[in-house]
């Protein structure tokens, strides 16, 4: 079965619109911050920025696809969501209350977004889906596995169509945690933490691009990173050349065995950084590289793109978009 992306939206405090995200990233042009506010709607009065984030890309995403949100809707849709470090925010404020005041200051308000399917079941409860839902915690990598998935469901039945969301937010604590694991010194030149999310529809309908996802596999460093990257995207590509290449944006030896290996295969196609205008959101940046590849193709500006989604845990997988047309 050929899976379709058939809506997208993004969503970060530096833009939302995608036509002039385009615009960002191709020319390395400044943009103008982009509030996201959904203090109106009930659920999310209280949510963190996560979810906030989240609930805006997954309402573009719908309304990219064109669809009048109804109760058939909600029945036939699946619900695959992915983060790296999940809402963040609450989970400290949280715990620094109980260390501040005890185990009783721990407020039941900000409990509940320190679970990382908190997001997915404010999305879920407000879109009605009430049929199979999974988060998956993991860096770029798991976009990979999150597609295969979702390939998995719409050809066993499972669901007719699945949305994809995947969304990070950023906090102090959290860039002193990879400051003390010494990330940047190991991955130099690596883009400054961001808050993003982004949301793809994907279905068995002929709209938009198809997209296929490699699963992924575990690697090592030494002298079997380059082959082994090299075959990854290779097998994701599966015979097509890619006009576009969008990088994980990582330093040190991942980079530079990841640019060797795209080169070695495709020396000729364009590679983007999205990341070094649009900072590092690891699962949100990766999927959000996918709504980028989507956006170029339907602009006519190419016809195929190959994701590289590097993550910084040992693991790697790939996405491949090539025009419906």
């Amino acid at each position: 079965m050929s899976v379709h992306i058939q809506g997208i939206g993004w969503a970060s405090p530096q833009a939302r619109n995608l036509a002039e995200l385009i615009k960002v990233i191709r020319h390395q042009k400044n943009f103008e911050s982009s509030p996201i506010v959904n203090r109106n709607d009930p659920r999310f009065r209280r949510a963190g920025r996560l979810s906030q984030f989240a609930w805006a890309a997954v309402q573009d995403a719908i309304a990219d696809a064109d669809k009048e949100w109804t109760a058939e809707e909600a029945r036939r849709t699946a619900l695959i969501f992915l983060s790296t470090h999940g809402g963040i925010c609450h989970t400290v404020r949280f715990f620094e209350d109980i260390a501040k005041d005890g185990t009783a200051a721990g407020s039941p308000i900000y409990f509940p977004e320190t679970v990382y399917n908190a997001c997915p079941s404010h999305i879920a409860a407000n879109l009605g889906i009430d049929g199979m839902l999974t988060s998956l915690v993991g860096d770029s990598s798991a976009v990979g596995g999150a597609l295969r998935i979702a390939e998995e469901w719409l050809d066993a039945g499972i669901c007719e169509q699945c949305l994809l969301v995947a969304a990070e937010e950023t906090h102090p604590l959290l860039q002193s945690a990879y400051d003390l694991f010494r990330f940047r010194q190991q991955y130099p030149g690596t883009s400054a933490f961001s808050d993003a999310a982004a949301a793809i529809l994907v279905g068995p309908y002929p709209k938009g691009s198809i997209i296929h996802g490699h699963p992924g596999m575990v690697f090592r460093k030494g002298p079997r990173l380059l082959p082994s990257l090299r075959k990854l995207f290779e097998e994701t590509a599966n015979g097509k050349n890619p006009d576009i290449i969008f990088t994980s944006a990582l330093g040190s030896i991942l980079k530079t065995n990841e640019r060797a290996a795209v080169a070695q295969l495709w020396p000729t196609a364009e590679l983007l950084h999205p990341k070094n205008e649009l900072g590092e959101s690891f699962a949100a940046s990766s999927l959000g590289h996918i709504v980028l590849g989507e956006a170029l193709i339907r602009h006519g500006q190419v016809s195929s793109a190959l994701i590289s989604l590097v993550g910084v845990y040992g693991q790697a997988s790939a996405a491949f978009l090539s025009s419906n047309s």
